[in-house]
């Protein structure tokens, strides 16, 4: 028996063998609730950093990021960029969509990592708010 909450990222699995036509869930594979807090306070949904780095695919800097991490404190954003095999500098593409989504009073810092940290689980946030 599986135990979840509201924000959670399932994977869906057959119907139910009990002959309802409902889907049933696999498995829970984690939390999705991480919000970003605009400027203005109102949130949006750590995805946009998925739309970020689809974006980037599909540009001129396509190869210039092999992973990304949005680290928030306030108005303050630190970008972990590992560099992928594009040399091009994604830095004025990131500022500008980060300020598109989120504000333009935000400020942002740029770092280059040889790799990302991992969590507890082994696993690397793509997004963290710090407060």
């Amino acid at each position: 028996m599986f135990n979840y909450k509201p924000g959670d990222k399932v994977i869906l699995g057959k119907e139910c063998t009990c002959g309802r036509k409902t889907r049933t869930i696999s498995s829970i594979e984690g939390r999705v609730s991480d919000v970003i807090i605009k400027e203005d306070g109102s949130e949006i949904s750590s995805w946009i950093i998925f739309y970020l780095l689809k974006d980037l695919e599909v540009s001129e800097l396509k190869g210039s990021v092999s992973q990304l991490q949005l680290i928030q404190n306030g108005n303050n954003f630190n970008v972990n960029i590992v560099k992928g095999t594009n040399c091009n500098n994604p830095e004025n593409f990131i500022n500008n969509y980060l300020r598109k989504e989120i504000g333009n009073n935000i400020y942002i810092k740029f770092y280059y990592p040889e790799e990302l940290e991992k969590e507890k689980s082994g696993k690397v946030k793509l997004f963290k708010r710090l407060s």
